[in-house]
C-alpha cells in the first residue's frame, strides 16, 4: 500500500496518472534507499500518502541532482492534474535528464570530496534511468495503440472495479465441488467442508481465475456427477473434485481436475501425509499450484509467474487450523450455535497461539458478527467491537497480505462508524482476493448501505457471476441503488429477491410499496417485520429505533436510512408515540 496514489487510497476513479505516481514512488526509493510513504500501521501509511510530502531526496542522498529531484517531485504530486499527464511526458523528462547528466549538466554542485562517488552514482543511476525510460517508452506506445479501448473503459460509470471485473472475466473458470468426507464420520464433516472452502479461497486470489462460490457448489455431491452438466449449469470450464479421509495421525486426500467440455481428466493425484498443520498447509499450497499450472497449460490465460511466492504461515498446531475450519462451517450454515462453537474455539487458540494471523482475523470477523446479529453476546465481559478492532488490527500486522485480515478490519470499522477507513480496507480486501464471492458480496452490502454504489454494484454483480446459486442477501446493493434513484418498480423486483435474517427484508418491501402508493400490499409484511423485530430486539418497533438499528447495526448512512423510513411512512406506518406500538392506517 505504500505505493498507492492518493486517489487510489480514497477509492476514486483511476487513470494512467495513478501508475505514474506509483512509478514515482519506486524512483524515489531507488535514489534515496527509503520509502516515500511509510508508517507502522495502515492508517499511518494512508495519512502519509494523503497529507504529507515525502522527505526531500537530497536530504537523504546529497548526491541527488536537482533536476532528478524535480522529476520525482512532479511524479509524486498529490493532485493528479499537477502530475505528469502521460507516460510520454515522464519519459521525455527522464531522457532529457539522462542526456544532461552525461554532459555534466545535472543542476547541483557536489562537494569536492564527493566527485568520484558522484560520478559513480550517476553512472549507476543512469543504468536504472535507462531501464525506466525503456519501460515508459513501451507504455507510451501501448497507451497510444489502446487509447480508444482505455477511453471507453474509463468512462464506465462503474469505475475501476468494473474494469477489473471485465479483465478477470476473460480468464478460465473453475468450480471446486465439496470434498467428500470419505471417513463417513459426521463429526468430521466440517473438516472436509472447511478444506473445500480454504482451497476455494486460495484459488480466488488469482486475478485471472474465476472461482465459483462454495454456496453454489455445495449441492453437487456424490461420485455419479455428470461433469458436462455441472459445467453447463455453473458456466465453468473446469471442475475440481476431491475426497478427504482422516485416519489417526494421517490424512489422505484424493483430487481430480476435469475439463467440462469433454469430461477429460486434466490432472489428478493422491496425497497421504502425517496430519500436522504444516503438512496440511503444504498440501493445499501444492494442490493449488498444480491446479493453476494445469489450467495454464491448457488455457494459456494464467502465467506461471503469477503463482504466489509468499505462502501462508501455518499455525502452531493442527487444533488452531481446526478452529478456522469451524468458521467455514459457520459461513455455510449461518446459525447462532455455529457462531458460538467457532468463536469459543478460536478464543482458546489465540490464548495459546497468539501469532496465528488467520485465527485472529476470523475471530475479529466473529466479534463483528456478534455485534451485528446480537448473537452470543457477553456485554458484561467485553465490548464486541473493541475486540473486533483489536483482533483485526493485530491480524493485519501479522499478515498484511491476508484479505481476511483487511476484510475483518473493514467490518469492525464500518460498525464503529469509521466509514472512510472502512472503505479503504474494503477496497484492499478485494484487491488481495478479487474473485472471492463471500467478501465481494459482504462488503458490497455495506458499501451500498453507505451509498458507495460506484464500487458496491460492480462488486455485487461480480459476486453474483461467481455464484450461480447465490445466497439471497447478495442482491441488496442493486436494490438499494434502484431505490436511491427513485426507480421503485425495479427496486421492488430486486427487493423480492432478497432474504435477510432480520427485519430488513420486509422493511425494504414495505418502503418500496409505500413509494409506489400500493399500501394495500403491506399489512402482512408489517406483521412479518414486527415478528422479526421481536425475535431480535427487546424494544418497541418505532421510527426512532428502526433508524437507530439501520445506522448502528447495519451501517446505513443517515440519508439512506431516512429514505427507507420515508417509504415506510407512505405505506401507512404511523410515527406513533415512542413508547407505543405502531399502527397501520
Amino acid at each position: 500500500m505504500s505505493y498507492m496514489s492518493p486517489e487510489q487510497a480514497l477509492g476514486k476513479p483511476l487513470d494512467a496518472r495513478t501508475d505514474i505516481f506509483s512509478l514515482g514512488v519506486v524512483l524515489y526509493e531507488m535514489i534515496t534507499g527509503c520509502r516515500a510513504f511509510d508508517g507502522d500501521t495502515s492508517a499511518a501509511v494512508f495519512d502519509a500518502i494523503l497529507n504529507r510530502a515525502p522527505t526531500a531526496p537530497v536530504e537523504l542522498n546529497a548526491l541527488v541532482p536537482a533536476e532528478l529531484e524535480r522529476i520525482v517531485n512532479k511524479a509524486l504530486e498529490k493532485n493528479p492534474d499537477l502530475r505528469y499527464q502521460s507516460a510520454a511526458d515522464f519519459c521525455a523528462d527522464l531522457r532529457r535528464f539522462r542526456r544532461d547528466s552525461s554532459a555534466g549538466r545535472t543542476g547541483r554542485a557536489s562537494r569536492p570530496s564527493a566527485g568520484r562517488s558522484h560520478s559513480r552514482w550517476l553512472r549507476n543511476t543512469g543504468v536504472a534511468i535507462a531501464s525506466i525510460v525503456a519501460v515508459l517508452a513501451a507504455v507510451a506506445l501501448w497507451l497510444a495503440a489502446n487509447r480508444a479501448v482505455s477511453t471507453e473503459s474509463s468512462s464506465s460509470t462503474d469505475g475501476a472495479v468494473l474494469q477489473s471485473i471485465a479483465a478477470s472475466s476473460a480468464g478460465p473458470s473453475i468450480a471446486v465441488l465439496p470434498f467428500e468426507n470419505a471417513g463417513g464420520d459426521e463429526d468430521q464433516k466440517y473438516f472436509s467442508d472447511g478444506l473445500t472452502e480454504d482451497i476455494i479461497t486460495e484459488l480466488s486470489g488469482y486475478h485471472e481465475l474465476s472461482v465459483i462460490a462454495h454456496s453454489s457448489t455445495r449441492h453437487y455431491t456424490g461420485s455419479d456427477i455428470d461433469i458436462r452438466k455441472i459445467g453447463a449449469e455453473l458456466g465453468v470450464r473446469y471442475v475440481l473434485r476431491g475426497s478427504v479421509r482422516r485416519a489417526g495421525q494421517w490424512i489422505k486426500v484424493g483430487v481430480q481436475l476435469s475439463d467440462t467440455s469433454d469430461s477429460r481428466l486434466v490432472w489428478g493425484t493422491n496425497y497421504e501425509r502425517e496430519l500436522t498443520a504444516s503438512n496440511l498447509f503444504a498440501l493445499q499450497d501444492e494442490l493449488t499450484q498444480q491446479v493453476v499450472s494445469a489450467i495454464a497449460d491448457t488455457y494459456g490465460a494464467l502465467a506461471r509467474a503469477e503463482l504466489p511466492s509468499a505462502r501462508r504461515k501455518p499455525p502452531a498446531s493442527l487444533d488452531s487450523y481446526d478452529c478456522v475450519l469451524r468458521v467455514y462451517a459457520y459461513l455455510q450454515s449461518h446459525l447462532p450455535q455455529n457462531h458460538l462453537a467457532a468463536r469459543d474455539c478460536l478464543e482458546q487458540v489465540i490464548a495459546t497461539d497468539p501469532d496465528y494471523a488467520a485465527g485472529r482475523a476470523w475471530l475479529a470477523y466473529l466479534y463483528a458478527e456478534e455485534f451485528h446479529h446480537r448473537w452470543n453476546e457477553r456485554p458484561d465481559d467485553y465490548d464486541a467491537l473493541d475486540r473486533a478492532l483489536e483482533m483485526a488490527t493485530e491480524a493485519e500486522r501479522l499478515d498484511p497480505a491476508s484479505h481476511v485480515s483487511h476484510g475483518a478490519l473493514a467490518l469492525a470499522l464500518f460498525f464503529r462508524g469509521e466509514t472512510e477507513r472502512a472503505r479503504i480496507e474494503s477496497y484492499r480486501t478485494i484487491d488481495l482476493s478479487p474473485n472471492n464471492a463471500l467478501w465481494l458480496g459482504l462488503l458490497a452490502n455495506y458499501l451500498a448501505a453507505q451509498e458507495d454504489f460506484e464500487h458496491a454494484v460492480p462488486m455485487s454483480r461480480k459476486a453474483l457471476a461467481l455464484s450461480p446459486h447465490p445466497p439471497r442477501w447478495i442482491h441488496m446493493p442493486v436494490f438499494l441503488e434502484h431505490y436511491r434513484r427513485g426507480e421503485y418498480e425495479e427496486a421492488l423486483h430486486r427487493a423480492k429477491e432478497i432474504e435477510l435474517e432480520d427485519f430488513r427484508t420486509p422493511l425494504f418491501l414495505v418502503a418500496t410499496y409505500g413509494q409506489l402508493g400500493r399500501v394495500d400490499a403491506v399489512d402482512t409484511l408489517l406483521d412479518q417485520m414486527r415478528s422479526r423485530w421481536r425475535q431480535r430486539l427487546d424494544r418497541p418497533l418505532v421510527v426512532r429505533e428502526i433508524r437507530r438499528e439501520l445506522i448502528e447495526r447495519n451501517v446505513f448512512s443517515p440519508g439512506a436510512a431516512d429514505h427507507l423510513l420515508e417509504g415506510l411512512m407512505k405505506a401507512g406506518f404511523e410515527p406513533a408515540a415512542e413508547s407505543s406500538a405502531p399502527r397501520v392506517r
